[in-house]
């Protein structure tokens, strides 16, 4: 790896498997986990099933941040239940998780995903107490398409705070942690990547209006409001190149120094992202682990 600068699961709608979902081999492998510390709760903020989230409380939480995450599966595939190995891996690290969901493309072609990302993000802060998040700062964070979401809502965030003073500064991120994400749009060069770009907007090159270096550069955005940020990032990724990773940062970097860095773990699949979530990789879980405990509320942006 290298680096640069209540037990029971509650039940509901937005916690279901749906038919067409498939269980990958990474939740079967995460069955391992013991749910004696962690306690599960799933909330609804839509009507579609998708629009839900599920909390992860570990019963001796830490001193540090909550997290809010999105799930992977190319914008297309997955749920917040099916990717409930990453939020059991954040409570045991003793920092409290919530897995967010969001609807599925192409049924719902973008913005739809970005919409449910700020929509369930807002919700989870206006239920903090019920969460057991109160006083904590934020993190947002996904892997794969999920990484991608969580960075367009952190941009998004801070574009609201550069446009206006009024913006709800009450729902922002202090830190941003990225795994494997498709950050620059226009770097997909691989049949698959390019697929999966097209089912979420509808139409080929280029994806402007979905690209976060495009939004880094395009618009207004406060760097006061850009949140700490971690790109976890495979040296070797036959989906994502790495190159991404250092695009972003440096974007990153040039609206707010010093603010964004990388770490390379030494995956060469895209799929080796569950690594971390599995806790196979220690050197990674405690370099990770370290980074989250080290954000801090901003003050308020007034």
């Amino acid at each position: 790896m290298r680096t640069s600068e209540d037990d029971r699961a509650e039940t509901g709608p937005s916690a279901r498997i749906q038919p067409e979902e498939h269980i990958p081999r990474f939740a079967i492998l995460a069955a391992s986990w013991s749910p004696g510390s962690v306690r599960q709760r799933a909330m609804r903020f839509g009507d579609d099933p998708h629009q839900g989230l599920i909390a992860f409380t570990p019963k001796k939480p830490q001193p540090g941040p909550w997290v809010f995450f999105l799930f992977g599966g190319d914008w297309t595939s997955g749920s917040a239940r099916l990717w409930s190995f990453a939020g059991n891996w954040f409570a045991h690290q003793g920092i409290p998780a919530v897995l967010g969901g969001y609807r599925l493309a192409p049924e719902h072609r973008f913005p739809a995903a970005l919409d449910d990302t700020l929509a369930g993000f807002a919700f989870a802060f206006d239920h903090v107490d019920e969460l057991g998040v109160a006083g904590r700062p934020a993190v947002l964070s996904g892997a794969s398409s999920g990484g991608h979401l969580a960075a367009l809502a952190a941009i998004q965030l801070a574009r609201n705070a550069a446009v206006s003073r009024r913006a709800d500064s009450r729902v922002r991120a202090d830190g941003l942690l990225l795994v494997n994400a498709p950050l620059d749009l226009p770097t997909a060069h691989t049949p698959k990547g390019v697929a999966a770009i097209e089912a979420l907007t509808g139409h080929a090159r280029p994806w402007p209006e979905a690209d976060p270096i495009t939004w880094v550069l395009a618009e207004p955005v406060s760097a006061t409001a850009i949140p700490r940020t971690l790109v976890v990032q495979g040296e070797i990724d036959e989906l994502v190149p790495p190159v991404v990773a250092e695009h972003f940062a440096e974007a990153f970097n040039r609206l707010s120094p010093g603010c964004a860095q990388i770490v390379h773990p030494a995956w060469n699949e895209h799929v080796d992202l569950t690594r971390l979530f599995l806790d196979r990789d220690p050197s990674l879980t405690e370099f990770v682990v370290n980074w989250l405990r080290t954000v801090v509320a901003r003050p308020e942006i007034v």
